[in-house]
């Protein structure tokens, strides 16, 4: 008999637990259900139809113009004489690689889920307040014209993870993956494209000239086969690094050239003159070896064909802390600035404002860019010890 009761009592408990498990199940349900009703582009994506949809399909080869909106930030590009240029900022050193790749990204690209546009859910969509804003112009050259096409990319369905899309004009509305984003997550800071002071082998440097005051200076990379047939063993300079490899590492690692050093990138014959390029501090060529493969005729092997190339590095201007902050000065409002402004601008940054700056730019580009003096001293030593010292 208790055997029995003991039994029922375990058939009861299970049924409570069974009961109690499928109570939860289904307020669970009914949560997420719910959840899914209430983001109201979610339900929509439910009664659409999934699958993969090629929304664009161009050719970017014949994109021309290109722009987007992210973060408040909208930036313009269009293509003249061949090149992609900034459309507000024409001068402007832009990333040619990056911005073709935005191109092709944008023109080829697809969904996961499509269904019936309802413009009454803008602001459901996420539209309102968009993650990007595209817009894109082609090149028609069968009908010899242009056509554009416009994009705008909403909030990112909690449910599904993937984003709204909606092309202007178009009946209907997709969900696709942030692979895009990538491609787009540029400020114009980030699109700045600075010079780049080569770096070859020690092995294909020929030397590197210095033209100051008036004379040149040579400085060429040591002959290892000299100095292993003349260099007894008590001799420590073999082990020293060349001079020549450690002034290209000073070039190449100690110099920063970016937005932050720019100080000037418009296209004017005036800043030769501005900048002291005219009349260059220092004028410096790294000359050098290069070596291009090219592809064999029938029958014959790979060529290799040696270039030679230079590099050459003009050191303009000197300036001074104290003329450097009357230039910060003159080109800052003097009518917004506070007295607390000026307590805090005197109080900040004090560590940077105590080295002279001299100008630099690489011949054949239009950009100046500032560094520290002593960096300039530090490279003059490699070929003459003079007296750098600046006038304050």
């Amino acid at each position: 008999m208790n055997s029995y009761k003991r039994k029922e009592r375990k058939q009861i408990i299970t049924i409570i637990v069974t009961f109690a498990v499928v109570l939860a199940l289904i307020v669970v349900y009914n949560v997420v259900r719910n959840m899914n009703f209430d983001d109201s582009g979610d339900s929509t994506d439910d009664e659409g139809e999934a699958g993969t949809f090629q929304i664009i399909d161009e050719d970017y080869k014949n994109v021309t113009e290109l722009s987007y909106v992210h973060d408040g930030e909208e930036l313009k590009f269009k293509v003249v004489d061949g090149k992609w240029t900034l459309v507000d900022d024409p001068d402007f050193p832009l990333d040619q690689t990056t911005v073709s790749y935005m191109a092709g990204a944008i023109s080829d690209y697809g969904a996961y889920r499509k269904f019936e546009y309802d413009s009454e859910k803008f602001s459901d969509y996420g539209f309102d307040k968009p993650t990007y804003k595209i817009s894109v112009t082609y090149y028609d050259k069968d009908k010899d014209s242009f056509r554009t096409r416009s994009y705008v990319i909403g909030s990112k369905n909690p449910v599904t993870g993937y984003y709204y899309f909606h092309e202007d004009g178009d009946k209907y509305l997709y969900s696709i993956n942030d692979a895009l984003f990538q491609y787009f997550d540029y400020t114009k800071e980030e699109l700045f494209s600075a010079d780049k002071i080569p770096d070859p082998d020690l092995k294909d440097i020929v030397d590197i000239t210095a033209e100051y005051n008036g004379e040149t200076y040579v400085l060429e990379p040591r002959d290892e086969t000299d100095e292993s047939d003349t260099a007894d063993d008590s001799d420590t300079s073999k082990d020293e690094k060349d001079p020549v490899e450690t002034l290209m590492d000073v070039l190449t690692r100690d110099i920063k050239l970016s937005y932050k050093t720019c100080v000037d990138y418009t296209k004017s014959d005036d800043n030769n003159i501005k900048y002291g390029f005219d009349n260059p501090t220092l004028k410096l060529t790294v000359n050098y070896k290069e070596y291009e493969k090219v592809e064999a005729v029938s029958g014959a092997s790979e060529a290799t064909i040696v270039k030679d190339k230079s590099c050459t590095l003009i050191f303009g201007s000197v300036v001074t802390p104290a003329e450097e902050t009357n230039t910060e000065s003159d080109d800052s409002s003097a009518e917004n600035d506070t007295a607390e402004d000026a307590e805090n601008t005197e109080n900040n940054d004090t560590t940077e404002s105590t080295e002279s700056k001299i100008y630099l730019k690489i011949d054949g580009s239009h950009i100046t860019y500032q560094i520290n003096y002593s960096l300039y001293e530090k490279i003059l030593s490699y070929f003459t010890e003079v007296d750098t010292e600046v006038d304050e």
